[in-house]
């Protein structure tokens, strides 16, 4: 079974629960034809049974039997999924044609399904859709003339019209469809057909892609009593000149839902909506005090219904609500929600004590292990003064103790924190060196869980190379569960400036010139042997009375590439020889232009919007340039690199490689994770590292 057929069955499952059962004598016909299906699919037959599926439907329809009726257009809108032109056009197409031959509640269900094919393929072919303008007369039949509003329009009527009859759907509940329904762990949340259908409907009306093109007299949230107690807030009357607003119309079904089930002797159902509505306000609500309206809410909520395991998730909500306000604080700022964290905390021990399983009680779960887990990063000069102690600014949080060891840089030690793959093996060969020194340093205490700053004292070594090896905890590096870092550093009196390729060598605490320093040259070269790039000498240049020396053009490049390199400097018994490789332009005649400004390349970014929701996404678009020796910059085409998100911990989530144009351009998105720590997220790439 293909991919897309999955999906398609898993978007309409539950629908299956409120269709009418057939006789038993015809219930156990269509049951073994639907066998027949499956083991047609099971074995990559889709043809046969397409044929199968068609047949079914064909003796359906004319035996009245809803339930088949439905159940074969999604199989034939599966099977087609990859063979059939069109088929998500041809498919709506299907599904409208077997509406006359409904009868409610399935008319309610095929009109919502409708409403998801067109709102499925608007998802696929936005940005086809977004160039297109009106055409006069209003939408015709053509999906390929319709513009966002004529589809956001169709949808949400589609969706109105399968709630039409609340009454009836209302009265209609799945408890009598088990034996037809596939059971999860949250019915007791959708007793009726009126549930189901109201929260599939929501799912789209608590979007906010038909905002793209607002009107001026758009609907806002701008009422506090949009947080009022569900009881309240089912009385009030939502005013709007815009009558085709999502976010008015799902406030009006959550009005609708929640009069439902106001008086339900359990409260399960009426939680679940009631909180979904909160968040859907919080999300979207304009004001200053919405943030402190919903607390408001939810503290409510909690104090009403206790410890009820239905409660557990307004707890959680509560909890995170807290979390988030804590991450505002600032220790050089605002300081006032400096202990909301620990609010946080407290609550989710709370819930975990409860002994009933609940969505909850997981995300407190989660939540906890997010509030209390270490973090650690340091940061050191790059190079510092032999026999001088020096700092190191350690940023952490959750962490009283810090275990230091500083290392000889061997030549493989090296040679594995450059390639970048800082895997278990690197850690592994930093777990056996012998150290030079170690010690263990106690951190402030701060029982906040916030993230906080200290510098710290390493007392001064010999000139040389050094990598300094920091964790939480003393011993083997071995655990998965283990907080540890690792830095390259030096100990020299050599520095030294430059200009493109003319350089002033200094002595790094007098700043007096270092006469007679030499500089060694390496170009990078690729070695056809061992089949990577490797740095091989090439030239070697010494400094005048001044400490000035200028390299000449070693490199045998094409004119227009670039001259990767290093410089490693030798003066009397003092060395350094910095990783970091320097990139030259190399102008029209193949050698590198003067001044040389190292042909920097820059990737700018781009992105739709400022301000993301979590869940959301984001679409970016990119423009490589080079800036030239002439302060002028041409475009990168044809640079391919890749492109990765950046989450508020630092931490790399997700990647796409992109591929410039004749322009130097690129585009791609990130869908961005919903159940993760908010802040600032980045967008960058390692080739410029610009975002």
């Amino acid at each position: 079974m293909s991919r897309p057929f999955r999906l398609i069955l898993l978007a309409f499952l539950l629908f299956h629960a409120i269709w009418q059962p057939a006789a038993a004598q015809d219930s156990l016909l269509y049951n073994k034809q639907w066998q027949q299906v499956d083991s047609y699919i099971r074995k990559g037959l889709p043809q046969s049974a397409l044929a199968q599926v068609r047949q079914i439907f064909t003796m359906a329809r004319k035996g009245k039997q809803d339930a088949q009726v439905i159940r074969a257009l999604v199989y034939m809108t599966g099977l087609q999924e990859e063979t059939r032109e069109e088929n998500a056009t041809a498919s709506i197409k299907e599904f409208r044609q077997a509406l006359p031959l409904l009868s409610n509640p399935s008319r309610a269900i095929l009109n919502s399904m409708i409403a998801s094919l067109y709102w499925r393929y608007y998802q696929q072919n936005r940005w086809k859709i977004y160039s297109r303008t009106a055409v006069a007369g209003g939408p015709g039949g053509d999906l390929d003339t319709w513009t966002a509003a004529d589809f956001h329009k169709r949808i949400g009527d589609l969706y109105l019209t399968s709630l039409d009859d609340i009454k009836l759907l209302e009265r209609t509940r799945l408890s009598a469809y088990d034996a037809i329904l596939v059971r999860g762990n949250v019915r007791h949340l959708r007793p009726t057909l009126f549930d189901l259908l109201a929260h599939t409907a929501l799912e789209y009306f608590a979007n906010d892609e038909s905002d793209l093109t607002r009107p001026a007299y758009a609907f806002e949230m701008n009422d506090p009593r949009l947080f009022s107690p569900a009881r309240e807030f089912t009385r009030l009357t939502i005013h709007t000149s815009d009558s085709l607003s999502l976010h008015a119309r799902a406030l009006v079904i959550y009005q609708e839902l929640l009069a439902f089930h106001l008086d339900d002797p359990n409260p399960d159902a009426l939680l679940d909506a009631d909180l979904a509505r909160l968040q859907f306000v919080r999300q979207y609500a304009v004001g200053a005090d919405a943030d402190s309206l919903y607390l408001q809410a939810l503290n409510y909520l909690t104090s009403r219904y206790g410890i009820l395991p239905a409660a557990s998730q307004a707890w959680y909500l509560l909890a995170s609500a807290y979390n988030t306000r804590g991450l505002s604080y600032d220790p050089w700022g605002d300081t006032t929600h400096r202990l909301d964290r620990v609010l946080a905390r407290r609550i989710c021990e709370q819930v975990l004590q409860q002994k009933d399983s609940s969505e909850g009680k997981l995300n407190c779960f989660n939540l906890l292990s997010e509030i209390t887990r270490p973090e650690m990063k340091f940061q050191l000069e790059q190079v510092n003064l032999p026999g001088q102690p020096f700092r190191v600014l350690v940023t952490y949080r959750n962490l009283e103790t810090l275990y230091l060891r500083v290392l000889p840089a061997t030549k493989s030690l090296r040679e594995a924190m450059e390639s970048g793959r800082f895997d278990s093996s690197l850690w592994n060969r930093l777990a056996r060196a012998s150290p030079v020194r170690s010690w263990q340093q106690r951190l402030p205490t701060t029982g906040d869980h916030q993230t906080h700053r200290t510098e710290i004292k390493v007392d001064g070594l010999p000139g040389g190379e050094y990598v300094l090896v920091a964790s939480d905890r003393q011993g083997p590096y071995q655990s998965a569960n283990t907080l540890e870092g690792c830095q390259l550093f030096y100990v020299s009196n050599i520095s030294y400036v430059n200009e493109g390729n003319r350089y002033f060598l200094l002595h790094r605490s007098s700043g007096r010139p270092l006469a007679g320093a030499t500089v060694s040259v390496w170009n990078q070269v690729y070695d056809n042997q061992n089949r990577r790039y490797a740095y091989k000498l090439v030239s070697r240049f010494t400094a005048d009375t001044k400490g000035y020396l200028e390299i000449r053009d070693t490199s045998t490049r094409p004119a227009g590439s670039f001259q990767n390199y290093r410089v490693e400097v030798q003066w009397e018994q003092d060395h350094l020889f910095l990783q970091q490789p320097i990139y030259r332009y190399l102008g029209v005649t193949g050698r590198p232009e003067s001044p040389d400004t190292s042909g920097e390349l820059r990737i700018f970014y781009f992105t739709d919007r400022s301000i993301y929701r979590p869940g959301q996404t984001v679409y970016f678009k990119g423009i490589a340039l080079i800036k030239q020796p002439n302060g002028n910059s041409r475009v990168n085409a044809g640079l391919t690199t890749r492109v990765y998100l950046e989450n508020a911990n630092g931490e790399d989530v997700d990647s796409v490689q992109v591929h410039t144009s004749d322009f130097g351009s690129f585009s791609g998105k990130f869908q961005l994770p919903s159940n993760q720590l908010t802040g600032n997220f980045r967008i960058w790439d390692r080739q410029s590292d610009d975002e």
